[in-house]
């Protein structure tokens, strides 16, 4: 019985390294897909709606609204040691501090400085810096 001599033809290396190059653009292809689809997740809107338009109240409640944006369970938010100014340009700063819980459930104080103002329409509230820290 005479066996056969099996060589490695050269059509076979050029269809691996095809093989190997659609792979690769394939994984690329997902890769940018799963870059541009964030699984839903969407930025939090930029303002609130206005209350008591550009008075001291009303940027006490906007900024408990953007401080809220920032923690783990903003529905424990418990403010203390607010201390609210108003700026030459019509804008207000907020500072104090916020009880809330963190993802194990602890309360944990976190420091705050809020400056926002009302849109040239007044019908929201605008953050300009929002600032949240352990203390």
């Amino acid at each position: 019985m005479k066996r056969k001599k099996v060589e490695d033809p050269e059509g076979y290396k050029k269809d691996t390294r095809v093989a190997m190059i659609l792979s690769g653009v394939v994984v690329l292809i997902v890769v940018i897909a799963a870059g541009i689809n964030d699984g839903g997740s969407q930025a939090p809107p930029t303002t609130v709606p206005a209350v008591d338009h550009g008075s001291r109240a009303g940027a006490e409640v906007a900024c408990e609204r953007f401080v809220e944006r920032q923690l783990k369970a903003p529905s424990t938010a418990k403010y203390k040691d607010r201390v609210t100014v108003q700026g030459i340009d019509k804008s207000w700063t907020v500072t104090g501090n916020v009880d809330a819980q963190n993802s194990f459930g602890a309360m944990i104080r976190n420091g705050f400085i809020c400056q926002t103002m009302t849109t040239a329409g007044g019908d929201s509230w605008v953050p300009i810096n929002v600032v949240l820290s352990g203390s």
